[in-house]
């Protein structure tokens, strides 16, 4: 059953996560973000974090989103070089917290989070995919495998590793580069299902 999760502003077409990494020219590490887009019925899009109340918009979502990150480039720049440091942390935590309003999308994106994770669509980072690698060598010592088996692992476990790298210089050349990480997932052509269907 296809069917789409409504807000108030229009119908979630993505969901995301951010990372700003700490950087040669923003040294603080901040929490993942959490994000939703929103096509609004105008057919503009906007792009909303949840955790510092910050908006984007757009003609296409991708758009909204980008938007949205130069938006909270521009807000954390000016948090930290404006306010004492103790001050602007503060104004992040306070930023951070649960406002009765929000209740609409948190609750939408959980929604979206659980389909794709029913689906088999997963939003884990790299620390995740590590333990995975770990786990997957564990077994592997563990257990005695028929040699395909063995090899398919082996592969398997190498190409997450590689993956692993590329992530790990990407992130290294976003530091020098002052570039947030963020993770996307359009939801066109996804078919989730309502709290209470089978």
């Amino acid at each position: 059953m296809n069917w789409t999760v409504k807000v108030s502003r229009g119908d979630v077409v993505g969901v995301g996560k951010i990372k700003v990494p700490r950087t040669m020219t923003f040294n603080y590490e901040i929490p993942m973000l959490t994000f939703l887009v929103i096509g609004e019925p105008d057919g503009g899009f906007v792009s909303t974090c949840l955790n510092l109340h910050i908006d984007g918009y757009g003609k296409q979502d991708k758009a909204a989103v980008d938007d949205m990150l130069e938006n909270i480039d521009y807000f954390l720049n000016a948090n930290f070089s404006k306010l004492p440091i103790d001050d602007a942390w503060l104004n992040l935590r306070d930023l951070g917290h649960f406002e009765p309003g929000e209740l609409e999308l948190w609750n939408a994106y959980r929604d979206i989070q659980f389909s794709l994770a029913s689906k088999g669509i997963s939003m884990d980072s790299v620390p995740a995919l590590k333990e995975r690698i770990a786990l997957l060598q564990q077994e592997m010592t563990n257990a005695t495998l028929k040699d395909d088996i063995m090899k398919a692992l082996k592969q398997i476990i190498s190409s997450l590793q590689h993956r692993i790298k590329q992530l790990e210089a990407e992130n290294l050349e976003l530091k020098k580069t002052n570039v947030v990480l963020m993770y996307y997932t359009p939801l066109r052509n996804m078919k989730l299902k309502r709290r209470g269907d089978v």
